[in-house]
C-alpha cells in the first residue's frame, strides 16, 4: 500500500510540475500572441504615415507644376504684350495671339521696305 501511495504522490508531483511548466509555455505564447499584435498595429500606423506622406508630396508637386504652369503663361502673356506694344499692333479680343504676332511681323517688314 505504501508503494501505491508513494507512486500516487509522485504522479500527482509530477502532474503538478508539468501543469506549471504548460501555464508558462501558454503565458509567453500569449506574450507572443501580443507582441504580434502591437507589431502589426505598428506596421499598420507606418504604412498610413507612409500613404499620408505620399499624398501630401504628391499634392505639394501638383500644386508647384500648377503655380509653375500659371507664371510661364503670364511670362507668354507680359512678352507677347510687349512684342505688341513694340510694334504697335493693338490687341483686338477674340483675335489669336499667332495672328497678331503674324501682324507684327509684317508690319516690321513693311517698315523695313520703306
Amino acid at each position: 500500500a505504501s508503494f501505491l501511495l508513494l507512486t500516487f504522490i509522485y504522479s500527482l508531483t509530477s502532474l503538478l510540475d508539468l501543469s506549471g511548466k504548460v501555464s508558462t509555455l501558454l503565458g509567453a505564447a500569449s506574450r507572443v500572441a501580443q507582441l504580434n499584435d502591437a507589431l502589426d498595429a505598428h506596421d499598420q500606423q507606418q504604412e498610413q504615415q507612409r500613404k499620408e506622406h505620399w499624398k501630401q508630396q504628391e499634392q505639394r508637386q501638383r500644386k508647384e507644376h500648377r503655380e509653375q504652369q500659371e507664371q510661364q503663361q503670364r511670362k507668354e502673356h507680359r512678352e507677347q504684350q510687349q512684342r505688341q506694344l513694340d510694334c504697335g499692333v493693338q490687341h483686338q479680343p477674340g483675335r489669336a495671339a499667332n495672328l497678331v504676332d503674324h501682324d507684327c511681323t509684317a508690319q516690321q517688314q513693311q517698315q523695313q521696305q520703306q
